[in-house]
């Protein structure tokens, strides 16, 4: 798999205009093309990947160190949409991560952004395990967390995105996965559109989170 991303930018109209690039440019948080590394181009935070250790059924990593891990993942120049890209093998004993503090807008009242990357993958090839291109959370999949992920049971994989408030508001038996109301805050699509031979653009918007009604 190769993945770039950038966060937090608004959602806005299709217009091109000076104004709107403007308005776009003033609201970015954090952007990553791997031109220059692996490191942000450009973050209100701290710009630095790290990696870290996980262990089976937790997305936390149990321990974290800057770079991309040991085996490396790969920066590959020139295989990008746009230049270089982040590449991704079936090794997966750590993760790689940035991370959140002043890089995502976030705010406990009235929480909106929008999530831009771009994926390049055969989703025929995944292994039989639920696959998460990227996260947002400090806790995990299903605590104040948004996410996109591709699927275990299926072939080849459907590709899902998750958006979960705290869980304590709403998993009232502490079910995570396995309740009725998980199924509620995910949305699918079946044979998504991805190809090995050509970059998908994926965009995840929100507005509203952290009110009375979200």
């Amino acid at each position: 798999m190769e993945e770039k991303e950038g966060l937090r930018a608004p959602v806005s109209n299709s217009s091109t205009d000076s104004t709107s690039l403007g308005t776009l440019a003033e609201s970015l948080t954090f952007h990553t093309s791997f031109d220059k590394g692996a490191d942000a181009d450009f973050a209100l935070g701290d710009p630095r990947i790290y990696s870290g250790k996980t262990v089976a059924g937790q997305q936390k990593p149990v321990s974290s160190e800057l770079g991309l891990g040991n085996p490396a993942l790969a920066i590959v120049p020139g295989q990008g949409k746009f230049g270089a890209a982040l590449e991704f093998t079936k090794e997966n004993s750590h993760v790689v991560f940035y991370k959140a503090e002043r890089n995502i807008a976030y705010s406990p009242h009235n929480f909106s952004g929008t999530l831009s990357f771009w994926l390049r993958l055969d989703p025929q090839k995944i292994p039989q395990t639920y696959t998460d291109p990227i996260q947002l959370t400090d806790k995990d999949y299903s605590n104040s967390a948004i996410w996109v992920d591709f699927t275990k049971n299926d072939i080849p994989s459907d590709f899902r995105l998750g958006i979960f408030g705290d869980q304590k508001v709403w998993d009232k038996k502490n079910q995570k996965g396995a309740s009725e109301e998980f199924f509620w805050r995910l949305l699918k699509v079946v044979k998504p559109p991805f190809s090995q031979v050509k970059w998908t653009h994926v965009v995840v918007s929100w507005e509203g989170l952290n009110t009375v009604t979200r």
